[in-house]
């Protein structure tokens, strides 16, 4: 019994001495256990207390509360609230751009898709977002202080190997008495052409409009990709094919969370081009407004890159971006685009075998590839617009590119490595003809005896060239075009297009100079000892052309093989328009010469003016831009008609007898298309260089009306 109590007092005492339990202590009470200063758990929404007493429950930090702790579930909940909100707001942002996209190209309005990939980036690679306008102009339209900005002009160059330059002699040929022509002392003067930015209000609401960080349904855009490395990628094979799919898997499988703004941003340009060269029935009319959504989206990711130039995805984008302007609606902007990417690869030493050595053997070739491609592009856009290439040709040393390390004999890579050295061999005679025939754009080349041995010496190179073609780039013929395998001729094809636009380009100074003898008030008689070997020496600038045209009337006409063959579309129009010029040019000279057959060469010439305009009609590209340059050729073509049907005596004041149409102070009145109110009243010759947006007197076919649309139109053939 003793024993018993003293074990049940012992079991009292231990039971006394353990501690109860401490209260789980909390950052935060709610507001109803503060005012009644009793015991709050902290629960959510509702504490313990609050529930028990139906009391509603909130929680309200105090002024001097500086350092809370937050629980891991409020954060997740917050955090999943945030991110359907921020996905509600993507989608909201993309429907309206489509419905504003199909209300300026009146389409009906179709349902957003709702399987649009957003692709959530990690902080690393947000970016602030920018108000600048893709011109970098931030600044609104009026500011708090009622202050309007209005449009800004600037004035470009072009040069003498520009189609500007050319179209401007042809116009001063036919119509020398004209007021409105320029003389041939003013032609260097006058190619200094103002260009309005007239839609820069319209740019910089879309800049601003679009979401970067959004991606298409997974099927798109690996039928994009597809479609790219299939097209623009055989032509301009800088990126490796497979370099690039292993990141985009990476970037997919890992939901696009880990991904660089640059890389993102490659990836927008490869669909917009992707878009923009799609030869499929599609309607071209609605490829521009979907390309440009990817091409706005890019300009955004990439904004602070370009300006950089510091990885070689940077190089690319700029690449890339130069070559979807010149099919663009802004093509002016090319040249700038190309200078950065100039910048950025002596800046990464691009140019340079030095540090190869740190690289393996397909980042090597990247880098030659690229760099290869700046130097393409640099001869290219030089011919264009008419100035000294950025790249001389002494900068060019590194050897030329090679196959592809991982790629097999039969790969579609190993004909895409071959047809790209042959190009860059074929660009190292369009700098020779930059240099020799041009002056490189800086100056007149007046001694034409010296001209006559430049020109033959590359006639020489040029052969020299096709002699060295490999068996799998032949040039095409129009009969092997008719008879041969599609899918082996579309960079053959290609590849003589380029051929006769150089040869054309090589001797092309020699119709000038016979243009300019005609404009010369004392032409006649006055024909120089190298008159007749000018005559003679200008007849493959006649036979490129024909040969150009021949070759895509032909593969238009032919089934399936029109759209199988041709790459950028914008590239076979600038073929197209180059040709026509030479053939109204030369229809201006037989006119004014005597020759023995002269109404059958010019029938000729009016007949491959046709054919010109029969192959705008076909090529599947722009239809604004297309519409724009048929009408065009269509109106000096119509013109030469009525030059021709002119006696010979009264040729000198063909430009003065056309001049009613004009007013009286020699100035054009210029109606925005589709409005009735908006008029811009512009000089002759200080034209909008934004052809697209203003073309003046489509529906008169005379001599004035071509004197102020030259300078306009030839501002797209920046190809």
């Amino acid at each position: 019994m003793m024993n018993r109590e003293t074990n049940n007092g012992s079991s009292d005492r231990g039971a006394e001495d353990v501690p109860p339990p401490k209260r789980r202590r909390i950052a935060l009470a709610c507001n109803a256990c503060r005012i009644r200063k009793s015991r709050c758990n902290g629960g959510h929404p509702k504490c313990s207390n609050c529930i028990g007493l139906g009391f509603e429950c909130s929680y309200e930090a105090s002024e001097g509360t500086s350092n809370l702790i937050v629980r891991k579930e409020q954060m997740a909940v917050l955090d999943n609230r945030l991110q359907e909100i921020e996905k509600q707001l993507a989608l909201h942002a993309e429907f309206l751009r489509s419905h504003w996209n199909a209300c300026s190209n009146g389409e009906p309005i179709r349902p957003f898709s709702g399987n649009t990939v957003v692709a959530a980036m990690s902080e690393s690679a947000t970016i602030a977002q920018a108000d600048a306008s893709e011109d970098g102009d931030d600044q609104p339209t009026t500011d708090g202080m009622g202050i309007s900005f209005v449009d800004e002009n600037d004035f470009a160059f072009y040069g003498p190997s520009s189609n500007i330059h050319f179209m401007r002699a042809i116009i001063n040929a036919v119509a020398p008495g004209n007021p409105n022509t320029p003389s041939a002392m003013t032609l260097t003067v006058d190619s200094i052409l103002k260009a309005s930015r007239t839609h820069a209000n319209e740019a910089r609401a879309d800049h601003e409009g679009v979401q970067s960080y959004i991606l298409p349904p997974e099927d798109d855009m690996v039928q994009m990709l597809k479609a790219y490395f299939g097209n623009t990628g055989l032509i301009f094979p800088f990126i490796h094919e497979a370099t690039f799919m292993h990141e985009y898997n990476t970037a997919k499988d890992m939901g696009f969370k880990k991904v660089r703004k640059s890389w993102l941003g490659l990836l927008n340009m490869i669909f917009a081009m992707a878009i923009n060269i799609d030869l499929s029935q599609t309607p071209a009319g609605g490829k521009y407004p979907k390309s440009n959504i990817f091409y706005e989206r890019a300009s955004k990711l990439g904004h602070e890159e370009m300006l950089r130039g510091t990885t070689i995805e940077t190089v690319q984008f700029l690449l890339l971006m130069s070559l979807y302007l010149q099919g663009a609606h802004k093509s002016v902007q090319t040249f700038t685009i190309h200078g950065l990417a100039v910048k950025a690869c002596f800046s990464l030493g691009l140019h340079s075998s030095q540090s190869s050595h740190r690289f393996s053997p397909v980042e090597n070739e990247i880098r030659k590839r690229t760099f290869y491609t700046c130097v393409i592009l640099d001869r290219t856009l030089s011919f264009s617009f008419g100035r000294p290439p950025m790249i001389p040709q002494d900068y060019v040393r590194l050897p030329l590119p090679a196959l592809w390390p991982d790629a097999g004999p039969q790969d579609r890579s190993h004909y895409s490595s071959v047809f790209f050295g042959c190009s860059a061999n074929l660009h190292q005679i369009s700098y020779q003809t930059i240099h020799h025939m041009y002056g490189l754009n800086i100056d007149f080349v007046n001694d034409e005896s010296l001209l006559i041995t430049q020109v033959l010496n590359v006639g020489v190179e040029l052969d020299r060239w096709r002699a060295r073609l490999p068996s799998e780039m032949t040039l095409l013929t129009t009969e092997a075009l008719k008879i041969g395998q599609v899918t082996a001729m579309k960079l053959p094809f290609i590849m003589t297009l380029r051929y006769h636009n150089v040869k054309l380009m090589a001797y092309r100074p020699f119709v000038s100079r016979m243009l300019q003898d005609v404009a010369a008030v004392d032409h006649i008689g006055s024909h120089t000892s190298v008159q007749p070997m000018i005559g003679h020496v200008k007849q493959p600038c006649t036979d490129a052309a024909k040969e150009t045209i021949d070759l895509i009337e032909t593969a238009l006409a032919t089934p399936g093989v029109g759209s199988a063959v041709m790459g950028a579309w914008w590239f076979t129009l600038h073929y197209v328009f180059s040709a026509a010029l030479v053939f109204a040019a030369n229809t201006v000279i037989t006119l004014n010469l005597t020759v023995h057959d002269g109404a059958q060469q010019v029938q000729m010439f009016q007949n491959y003016l046709n054919k010109a305009i029969k192959c705008l009609d076909g090529i599947p590209g722009e239809d604004v831009i297309l519409a724009r340059c048929r009408q065009y050729i269509e109106r000096i073509s119509q013109v030469l008609v009525d030059y021709g049907n002119t006696p010979s005596d009264q040729l000198r004041n063909f430009g003065l007898s056309t001049s009613h149409i004009v007013e009286k102070d020699s100035r054009t009145q210029l109606a925005t298309p589709g409005s009735l109110d908006i008029s811009r009243t512009i000089d002759p010759f200080a034209t909008d260089a934004n052809f697209f947006n203003y073309f003046p007197g489509l529906d008169m076919p005379d001599i004035n009306s071509l004197v102020n649309a030259d300078m306009e139109i030839a501002n797209f053939f920046t190809s």
